[in-house]
Formats: structure tokens, C-alpha cells, sequence
């Protein structure tokens, strides 16, 4: 049990181990009730942007902190520290639209959660306003990124143009995901991913813009398609993520979590909290071919499974990558990502040995690699 507490880190599960248990369900219920507040009043703020008014940064720094102490105190850190970036972000309307973006997207990975431990959902659903937002203005973002890869031209000022490209291009995957269109989803951020690190890079690969400027279009289309009712033909996608996924390999550093997210098609509860060496475990074992599972673990009720669970992770027949809280009406559980070289019926044997009562730990889903398809 002591290893796995361990792993449990706030940067590598999204949520640290000390807030458990039934104080845990009461901190957690106490943070939803404040962010359920909290984006209502978002909405009316944003709205006022819009509308050309003036911000009201007493309300966002108030707003931030409300929901930063909240997020602390329940065990999420992360969500603390993008709630923080709102009142640095509220005097620029692309700024502060990026900064509530993420706060969406951070909230999204919260819903399971959200579900197991209140009676009434929230009034406003994160995944619903992504879907919508990006959905609603996918035309005039795909327009703002033709602009801004004319604007590469120059080297003046790259990391600020990489930047917009990424976020940009971030939003065109929500809208392609709203669509269902994994493919596409898939793509987009992972050339979001590319501009992103090259910006820091100060340089960008000719190979990453010559294929990015060649997915507009393409995603312009496909989209377009949907629009029209009729069934997009992927070829051309399939063809570009292949290109972007061989860049990937060959270039320096790791590929975002939320790459990793969409070849293996992760549950949200798993969004944003794959730390840059669970990512680099995963496309290890992605490039071995290891199969991905997600292993359901109850590691309160007995010490003993606890103990041989952490040993067998500790070995060499699987490799741990992440995992988050689930919390149960029997109370709180752990959803672990593994690795491994075992198929589905061994790991079931494996995991029956180190819990004969196969009531703690069992095979929750079992993943495939969408680049693989």
C-alpha cells in the first residue's frame, strides 16, 4: 500500500491523496457547489466581454480565489492553478477567452467525479459548453488560423504566432470531437502539440507548417460534410495524422497527455493529469505494442491486495502509466492506467492471484491505439 501512496502525486493523477475518504466526498461536494455558482457568473461576465463592457477584475479576482481555495482544500491543485490564471487573463478578451477555455476543459475531467458524489448535476456542463463553443465558432477559427500561418512568414515575434496557432488549432479538435470525428480530433491536437513545443523551441519545422496548412482545408471539408448530413471521407485525415505522428517520433521531448488521451481513447476522468513521464511510458509501450488497460482497484478495504497489487506493478509485467479517484457508493476507488504484454484473459488470471476475491481488483476497460486502426 505504502508504493501506491507513493504514485498517488498530485502532478501524475490530478488529485493528491490526502483529501479521501468521506471528508474527501464533503470537500469535493463543497467545491462543486462552488464552481456551480462560479460559471453561472462566468457566463454573465463573459457575456459582458462580448458586448464590449468593460471587465469587472474585482469580480474575476474574487471569482479565482473562490475557486482556487475550493480546489486546494478538495485535493486538486491543478484546477487551483488554472483557476489563477483568470484575473491575469481578464484584460485581454483573447486572453481571457483562452484562460476560461482551459477552465472548461479542466472541469471537464471533474464530471464523473461530480456524478458519484452529488444528487444534482451541475447546472452548467463543462463538456456541453465545449462542444457548443467550438462547435459554434469553428469557421471563423479555421479563417483566424489561414491568417495566422501567412503570418509565419516572418520570423518576427515566433513564439507569440506559434502560441495562437496552438490554441487555435485546440479548438478546432473540441469541434471535431463534438462532431465525432476522432480522427480529426486526433490531428488537430497533435499539431496543436507540435506548434506548442515549438514555440518554445523559438522554430518551427517546415515539415509541422507544410502539413498543418495542408489539414485546413481538408478539416474544412470534412466538417463541412458533417454539416451536410452526409458521411466525411477520412482518407486525407488518416494520411496527415500518420505524418504528424512520424514528426512526433522523430522530434526531441514527449507529445501532450492529450495526445495520448485520443489514441487510446482515455475516459475524461483521465484528462490533463498524465504527467510528461507517464506520456513518455505510454509511447514507449505504444511503440512496443503493449496492450492498455485500465484496471479498477478498491486499495482501503484490504492491505493485503493493497501490498500485492504495488509489488505486482513494481515488476516487470506490467507498467503503471497513471491513475485517478473514482469515487463509489462504497466509497473511494482507483482507476489505474497500465501497460502491459498480457492479453485480456491473463491479466484477468494475473490480477484473480494477487485478489482470489476478484472483489478488489478487476479489468475495467481495456484500450486500443486509434493510430494502430
Amino acid at each position: 500500500m505504502v508504493g501506491l501512496r507513493e504514485e498517488r502525486k498530485a502532478d501524475a493523477t490530478g488529485r493528491e491523496p490526502a483529501a479521501a475518504g468521506d471528508d474527501a466526498k464533503g470537500k469535493v461536494r463543497e467545491l462543486f457547489g462552488v464552481l456551480d455558482d462560479s460559471l453561472s457568473s462566468l457566463s454573465t461576465l463573459m457575456g459582458d466581454l462580448s458586448s464590449g463592457q468593460p471587465m469587472n477584475q474585482s469580480a474575476v479576482d474574487a471569482m479565482a480565489k473562490t475557486i482556487a481555495a475550493a480546489a486546494e482544500a478538495a485535493g486538486y491543485p491543478k484546477l487551483a492553478e488554472i483557476a489563477s490564471a483568470l484575473p491575469p487573463a481578464a484584460t485581454d478578451p483573447d486572453e481571457f477567452d483562452w484562460a476560461v477555455f482551459r477552465l472548461y476543459e479542466t472541469l471537464e475531467g471533474l464530471e464523473d467525479a461530480e456524478d458519484e458524489v452529488t444528487t444534482d448535476g451541475f447546472r452548467v456542463r463543462a463538456s456541453a459548453v465545449l462542444r457548443s463553443w467550438c462547435a459554434d465558432r469553428v469557421w471563423q477559427v479555421l479563417s483566424e488560423l489561414t491568417t495566422a500561418f501567412e503570418a509565419l512568414n516572418g520570423q518576427s515575434n515566433l513564439d507569440a504566432r506559434c502560441r495562437r496557432i496552438a490554441k487555435l488549432l485546440h479548438y478546432v479538435s473540441y469541434a471535431c470531437r463534438a462532431d465525432g470525428l476522432p480522427e480529426a480530433t486526433q490531428l488537430t491536437m497533435a499539431l496543436s502539440d507540435l506548434f506548442d513545443r515549438d514555440q518554445k523551441a523559438n522554430a518551427v519545422a517546415p515539415k509541422v507548417v507544410d502539413v498543418a496548412r495542408t489539414s485546413i482545408p481538408i478539416i474544412r471539408g470534412v466538417l463541412g460534410s458533417i454539416q451536410a448530413g452526409y458521411d466525411p471521407t477520412m482518407k486525407d485525415v488518416e494520411d496527415l495524422a500518420r505524418q504528424v505522428s512520424e514528426i512526433q517520433v522523430v522530434s526531441e521531448g514527449t507529445v501532450s497527455s492529450v495526445v495520448i488521451e485520443q489514441r487510446l481513447g482515455l475516459p475524461t476522468s483521465f484528462h490533463n493529469i498524465l504527467t510528461a513521464d507517464s506520456v513518455r511510458k505510454a509511447l514507449s509501450a505504444l511503440h512496443a505494442q503493449r496492450q492498455f488497460y485500465i484496471v479498477r482497484a478498491d486499495l482501503n478495504s484490504d492491505s493485503n491486495t493493497a501490498a500485492a497489487f504495488a509489488q505486482w506493478l513494481a515488476g516487470d509485467a506490467a507498467t503503471a502509466i497513471g491513475n485517478v479517484t473514482v469515487f463509489t457508493n462504497a466509497g473511494t476507488e482507483f482507476d489505474f492506467l497500465i501497460a502491459t504484454m498480457l492479453d485480456r484473459e491473463a491479466l484477468a488470471l494475473a490480477l484473480e492471484v494477487l485478489d482470489p476475491s476478484a472483489a478488489r481488483l478487476r479489468i475495467e476497460r481495456m484500450l486500443s491505439d486509434s493510430s494502430a486502426r
